[in-house]
Parts: structure tokens; sequence; C-alpha cells
């Protein structure tokens, strides 16, 4: 019941380097910031905790560091939400140091599937209604082949609030939303799910 995807990697592309220590420096300092808003270090952290058990991320419980793992920084951004105050942002572009190959750097983007906005806006004046939906947590609903995912770690703390408490390393189990290629991997799936269907509606959406 489920579609996998690989990465589109770049032909020849540079070797990412395995970053942790700087994921790490980052992560302290992001712990830091959270601190400092009441109630915020709470929130980062239920989102993360949401994410594995929505299998949209899995523990690695022997995360040795080797030369084909990577990973990625993270950080907090602010939303003024009732429901959503704040979001978890993986820095995809985030480079080790200088000269260093990001993720980014390293994946083919592929062709926008992405209807234009002024077709979306034409379309809107040709008949009576419109209809709008949305797929909850769509890139991370389409899951992510296992070689792949170690270049989709990140760590974060067992109790974020002990200064001194042990560090857990976590890594993308579906797509993540923020690199070059999510957008076409969700696309190209949902095109692909369409085309295959036996929905009578297929063809209208």
């Amino acid at each position: 019941g489920q579609y996998f995807v690989k990465l589109p990697w770049r032909k020849d592309h540079p070797v990412l380097p395995n970053n942790y220590r700087m994921a790490l420096g980052q992560l302290h300092s992001l712990r830091k910031g959270l601190l400092n808003i009441e109630g915020h270090l709470d929130i980062y952290n239920g989102i993360i905790k949401d994410q594995l058990k929505a299998n949209f991320i899995e523990y690695v419980p022997d995360a040795k560091l080797t030369t084909h793992c990577h990973y990625l920084p993270h950080h907090c951004v602010a939303k003024d939400s009732v429901t959503t105050p704040l979001r978890v942002v993986y820095n995809c572009s985030a480079r080790s140091g200088k000269g260093s190959p990001s993720l980014n750097d390293c994946l083919m983007t592929g062709p926008s599937m992405t209807e234009k906005l002024g077709d979306i806006l034409l379309k809107f004046r040709t008949n009576k209604y419109a209809y709008s939906a949305d797929i909850s947590k769509a890139f991370l609903r389409v899951c992510l082949h296992e070689e792949d995912r170690d270049w989709l770690r990140f760590l974060w703390f067992k109790n974020p609030h002990d200064p001194d408490s042990d560090i857990v390393t976590y890594r993308f189990s579906s797509v993540l939303f923020g690199s070059t290629s999510s957008p076409f991997l969700l696309m190209a799936t949902m095109d692909y799910h369409l085309k295959k269907s036996d929905s009578s509606l297929k063809d209208l959406i």
C-alpha cells in the first residue's frame, strides 16, 4: 500500500562528506535557541516524536560514522498560528565547509510537473465552481528506498531538557520536504498513481 522512490543522484556527483560534527554543533545551538522561548523545546520535540510514530522517520540503532552517510542540520521556523506555532526545517543545502557539496548539490531537480499559476487562474474563470484539496503531509507519504536513507540522517536529543543528554540518530524513511528533488518525486508519484487508477475521476483530477 505504499510507493517507494530513490533519490535521483547526479551522474558523477561530488562525494558528500561526513558532516557529523557540523550537525552536532548546530544541534546544540538550536537547543539554546528553543530554550529562549517558553514551550518551543517541547513542541519541537513533539514534532519529531510524531514523525517517528507515523513512520516518516526511523531510529538508527547502530549509527556508525561511515563514508556512506550524511547528516542534515535542522532549525525552527516560528509561525503565527495557533495549531502549528512552529515547524522543523531540514537544511539540504548546508555545506560542511568551503568547497564542500551539499545534499542538494548532488541531486537532480527533475522537470517541473506543477501546473503554472497562470493556467490555474484561467481555469478558475471557465466554470461556475472551483474545488481545492490538500494532501496532508504529502511529501512524507512517499516512502524512500532503504539504500538512500542514510544520506538523510539527523541528530536529536534522547532527553532535550537534559544538557548532558545522549544524542540520538534518526533518518528519513520518506521523501523529505526541502530537498531539490522532492517536488518532482511527489508529483511523479501522484501522476503514476492517477494513470494506473480505475477511478472515473482520474482524468479530471
